[in-house]
């Protein structure tokens, strides 16, 4: 599913014509795709199960963001799941013990289980940042204008090569959603 519109993209391209329309629909797809798997987000709200989180520290980091809620933290050597009452989530990206205590320390000790992403319809949800829209609208006018320099040659036909942006204006403001660099 894309959250950028075609229609919305057309726009921002100036194309009022239908003959790119496959074209430019495969660009949004990619570019979302790409920016999420860059950034380490999720488009849509979505519940997972992380297992193999680490301890040892103040905060568990599951992997994918922005982190919405926290229904459960197990210890898996023990088998024993923490109360609601010892941790927190802070800046929708971190499970933090509360008071000064870390969590026990262990290589994947942890699983949490949690639901993340932007969307969604509760009271906690997260809406998507009108600055994720115009990064995938600069990307695709990037890759819309400049057809022949940034695609490459597969077993699948012609892709864009989303990485060539990186040191651009765009990776500038990739920066401020990007949640494995821990910039933020």
């Amino acid at each position: 599913m894309s959250y950028v519109l075609l229609a919305t993209a057309k726009r921002y391209l100036r194309v009022t014509h239908a003959a790119d329309d496959v074209l430019i629909q495969s660009n949004i797809d990619s570019a979302e795709e790409w920016l999420a798997l860059r950034c380490g987000f999720l488009w849509a709200e979505t519940a997972d199960i992380e297992s193999n989180v680490d301890g040892g520290g103040i905060s568990l980091w599951p992997p994918s963001h922005p982190v919405i809620s926290v229904s459960e933290v197990l210890d898996t050597e023990g088998s024993t799941a923490e109360s609601t009452n010892n941790y927190n989530l802070c800046n929708n990206s971190q499970v933090v013990h509360d008071g000064e205590l870390r969590w026990a320390k262990g290589r994947g000790r942890w699983q949490v289980t949690y639901t993340a992403g932007y969307g969604g319809a509760g009271a906690a949800a997260i809406a998507i940042p009108d600055g994720l829209t115009n990064i995938v609208l600069g990307l695709i006018a990037r890759a819309y204008n400049n057809r022949g320099g940034i695609m490459s040659e597969g077993a699948e036909g012609f892709t864009v090569i989303w990485q060539k942006f990186i040191d651009t204006d765009i990776a500038r403001q990739i920066q401020h959603y990007d949640w494995t660099s821990g910039v933020r």
